[in-house]
């Protein structure tokens, strides 16, 4: 077969039934299944073709049907059916994809798959002929489940019964049950098979921490690649989601979901961004600490780095790197996605798709003989890593770490006690066994777990799956949700999750705080404002560069928190930032009528009104600033540009004079005291006030750019551009 040909058929079968143009889909169908040599499937077509000719042709004859709209539909789900049984075959006998592979692989003699499948007790496995025979089988790894579920064709309604009593039995191994249900979940998104489909939505129903959320991450990522179109020609799967949202456990676990979704989409970005900071703070901290005397206590180094700015703002620096880290991981964010991508590339484990979903266990056949001290590190690194990074941590620190006594305290005398020998692996393996019954919750319930340890199932879960399709990047037809629109509320049966105020309100919050300010609104704009919301909204039409939507929503946070700073302070920079200085003014002076010795205020205000070049405004606010804080320096410099703008040229070049013998003087000092020399017709002065300026700029020549930022003010004052050009050869001579 020339699979070129049969995709380009497959193209335009697709369209056709997802345009619901059920005549065409019908002959598009017809000669994709003749084409693929599918005789079955073909005869099926043209069953199905004479059923909806009878319909047209009853409809021809104007006969009336109450249920034409239902036969329509049912037509149109057969079709898909047909469509997708017959592209999975395809694909999987003569695909070149990693699915087919995997098949190809499956279908090789018994002695081949001993050599590739790891079982978990000692023993050959086989190549068993059916789902049955594999969930039979005690001595079929979970890879071999993982790639014969993934691999297999659409299920019957027997299959999936028979899975679904393996996945909710609690007697089969952890490592099988949770593979099952992602490798369920991949086959899906390869194929459409609606058996498939209602066993993911039955096992969320069954409370079972791990598997139920595996089963609707991987529902919902079916849901968001197949959409509405699909989903609403099944009704036993529309029925499933309906009793779902009834389920009291089910809207937060979907809200986390959503969450974890958005989080991950976000990571590969905060990662790189946060391993590029990192390396910069560790040279700066081995900078900084040559500058700590040696032998120093903790007090005196503490008390080194407050004498020391630049230690002291390195100290803060750090502090707030490592408050984002841990809000950052709270939130569910992967900062070792970039690490774990080079890493994997050197570890043979994740070559293989099962292993990316295998959930970490000790009992996995490649750790049984793992050392002492990375069992108990892995646990302790990695409490809140997903999967996947619990065994690229294993498989990294192993040969680097030597067996270690460990030293155990007594919590009653205090006193500390060798354990050597055996005793090592004992208390190692009793303790990891803790840790990992603890990571992995597995005999809670979705009904009892807290909130937050049930959040870091899902994210972990999510992880996987993002690390799986954008790093492994499998090369077949399994479709990349990651790459459709993931923004679950916009689907008809999971937006009545999201349609109340406080689940808007949570998720609006949470959009907020990931910069996904355009859908944050579109929630905040459905809710009952407070002052709270509108800050939010304000600040988010900033973002979105909507300054006069951002500035209402900022009045409205103020007539209901008048004295909230940051609202304040916002609405200021916008009028600023926008150009509406006279809006910024009046906002301004109300602000200092409430608070008339508030020199901040002040100081803005005067500024606003320099750029309104209401200058006597200006000087009276400056002059009151000098009076409440005497000689202090930006206030001298403001008074003296507000007396020369206004004319007062003998107190500009006092002030200036002043400014000039001050230690924090710099080089645009000595250009205003040359501007206001000028305006006194003292040139002598004005050069040397203008070589100085150039000194302090490294500058021995003046370029005739010299007085481009003030020159309309000097030409409003009467020096016109030929004593620009003159004063500048005067320099330069």
């Amino acid at each position: 077969m020339n699979l070129p040909a049969f995709h380009a058929l497959q193209k335009t079968t697709h369209e056709a039934l997802f345009q619901e143009r059920l005549l065409d889909a019908l002959i598009k169908l017809g000669e994709l299944c003749a084409y693929a040599s599918q005789p079955a499937a073909t005869e099926a077509v043209h069953t199905l073709k004479q059923d909806y000719a009878m319909l047209l042709g009853y409809m021809k004859r104007g006969m009336t049907d109450i249920d034409r709209e239902k036969y329509f539909k049912e037509f149109l789900r057969k079709a898909n059916n047909i469509y997708f049984r017959v592209c999975r075959s395809v694909e999987l006998e003569q695909g070149e994809g990693h699915e087919a592979m995997l098949w190809q692989r499956l279908h090789q003699s018994p002695e081949k798959l001993a050599e590739i499948y790891i079982p978990f007790v000692e023993g050959e496995g086989n190549a068993p002929a059916s789902i049955a025979a594999i969930l039979a089988d005690p001595l079929a790894s979970y890879q071999q489940l993982f790639d014969t579920i993934w691999t297999s064709g659409h299920w019957s309604a027997a299959d999936r019964e028979l899975i679904y009593k393996y996945v909710m039995n609690d007697d089969a191994p952890r490592i099988n049950r949770l593979t099952i249900v992602s490798a369920t979940g991949l086959a899906l998104l390869f194929s459409f098979d609606e058996q498939k489909f209602l066993l993911l939505l039955s096992v969320i129903e069954e409370y079972q921490v791990e598997v139920s959320v595996r089963a609707l991450v991987m529902s919902l990522f079916a849901y968001a690649v197949y959409g509405d179109e699909l989903i609403q020609l099944f009704p036993s799967i529309q029925l499933k989601f309906g009793f779902l949202r009834e389920l009291t456990y089910f809207h937060p676990l979907v809200m986390d979901v959503q969450k974890a979704i958005l989080v991950a989409i976000e990571s590969p970005e905060l990662s790189r961004e946060f391993d590029k900071k990192l390396p910069e703070h560790l040279v700066k901290a081995k900078d900084g600490m040559k500058e700590l005397p040696k032998d120093a206590s903790q007090e005196e180094i503490q008390q080194c780095i407050e004498d020391n700015p630049q230690l002291r703002k390195f100290r803060n620096e750090m502090l707030d790197m490592m408050h984002d880290y841990v809000h950052m991981q709270k939130k569910g964010v992967d900062l070792n996605y970039t690490s774990f991508s080079y890493m994997q590339e050197i570890l043979p484990f994740f070559d293989e798709a099962a292993n990316w979903f295998c959930p970490f266990t000790f009992e996995h056949p490649l750790l049984f003989n793992i050392n002492a001290a990375t069992r108990f590190l892995s646990f302790m690194v990695n409490d809140k890593s997903c999967d996947s990074d619990r065994y690229g941590m294993v498989f990294a620190m192993e040969p680097h770490l030597p067996e270690v006594h460990i030293i155990k305290q007594d919590a009653v005398t205090m006193e500390e006690t060798k354990i050597e020998g055996h005793e090592i692996e004992n208390f190692i393996e009793q303790l990891s066994e803790k840790l990992e019954h603890k990571a992995t919750d597995p005999d809670k319930s979705l009904l009892t777990l807290e909130p937050e340890r049930l959040y870091r199932h899902v994210v972990s879960c999510v992880q996987d799956c993002f690390r799986f399709f954008t790093i492994f990047k499998p090369d077949g037809q399994t479709q990349n949700p990651f790459a459709k629109d993931l923004r679950l509320w916009k689907l008809d049966y999971i937006w009545p999750i999201f349609n109340g105020h406080d689940a808007m309100r949570e998720l609006a919050d949470w959009l907020f705080e990931l910069e996904a300010y355009e859908d944050a609104v579109k929630f905040y704009d459905k809710l009952e404002r407070d002052a709270d919301l509108c800050q939010r909204m304000g600040y988010a039409y900033e973002k979105l560069d909507a300054p006069k939507l951002a500035q209402t929503l900022y009045r409205e946070a103020l007539a209901m928190d008048p004295d909230d700073e940051w609202t304040k302070h916002q609405l200021l920079a916008s009028y600023r930032n926008s150009g509406e200085i006279a809006l910024a003014c009046e906002l301004l002076e109300s602000i200092l009528a409430a608070n008339p010795e508030d020199r901040r205020y002040t100081r803005q205000l005067a500024e606003l009104y320099v750029r309104l070049e209401e200058y006597d405004t200006a000087l009276k606010l400056y002059s009151k600033l000098d009076y409440l804080r005497p000689g202090h320096l930006p206030t001298q410099r403001a008074l003296a540009w507000c007396h020369m703008a206004l004319g007062h040229y003998d107190k500009a070049a006092q002030l200036y004079l002043d400014i000039i013998g001050h230690d924090g003087v710099v080089d645009e000092d000595y250009l205003n005291a040359g501007h206001c020399a000028l305006l006194q017709n003292d040139v002598p002065t004005a050069v040397i006030y203008y070589q100085e300026c150039l000194k302090m700029r490294g500058k021995e020549y003046a370029s005739s750019d010299l007085f481009e930022a003030d020159e309309l003010f000097l030409m409003e004052r009467g020096v016109d551009s030929l004593t620009h050009h003159l004063v500048i050869d005067l320099i330069n001579i």
